[in-house]
């Protein structure tokens, strides 16, 4: 498995501090958070870019592509629909058992310029992990280190798949 930029739940889970630390996650449970995302030409996008990996000169066709993308009819709700996801109760919300673990080799990746999340969490979210954990933090990169540092992203990854091929 290999993950960019997020810590498994564990590492969140009961700690309210992480709302502090991440408080999209209550904003974007805001009865209005689908309009505010939509008006002025989806503004807040270029604030997350700007905001989330501070020192990424975010190029203009990238930040077109994706405000495109979200003008889509449906695309915002499905793009907030990660973080409704959060506080919805139902099964198809339910996380795994308290005591489970991930028994497959698993990569993370994140910047240590990251802004949108705090990187003591992917040291924390070890105890999820059966199987061999790796939590590679990245120099100079903010929240998406695909798009910051492809080659180094692309780099681990094929290293971590060529440990594991069996």
């Amino acid at each position: 498995m290999t993950a960019l930029s997020i810590p498994h739940p564990v590492a969140i889970a009961g700690d309210p501090t992480v709302l502090k630390e991440a408080p999209h996650f209550l904003y974007y449970q805001s009865p209005w958070s689908a309009r505010q995302l939509w008006s002025h030409d989806f503004a807040q996008v270029d604030y997350i870019y700007r905001t989330w990996s501070p020192d990424f000169d975010v190029p203009a066709n990238e930040i077109a592509d994706i405000k495109a993308t979200l003008r889509v009819p449906g695309a915002v709700e499905g793009a907030l629909g990660y973080y409704w996801s959060f506080f919805s109760e139902g099964s198809e919300n339910a996380g795994p058992p308290p005591n489970s673990k991930i028994e497959v080799p698993s990569l993370i990746l994140y910047g240590d310029a990251d802004m949108a999340v705090n990187q003591a969490r992917f040291d924390q979210a070890a105890s999820a992990f059966a199987a061999d954990y790796q939590a590679i933090r990245l120099p100079g990169v903010g929240h998406l280190p695909h798009l910051e540092d492809p080659e180094s992203v692309s780099t681990a990854i094929v290293a971590f798949l060529g440990a594991h091929r069996h």
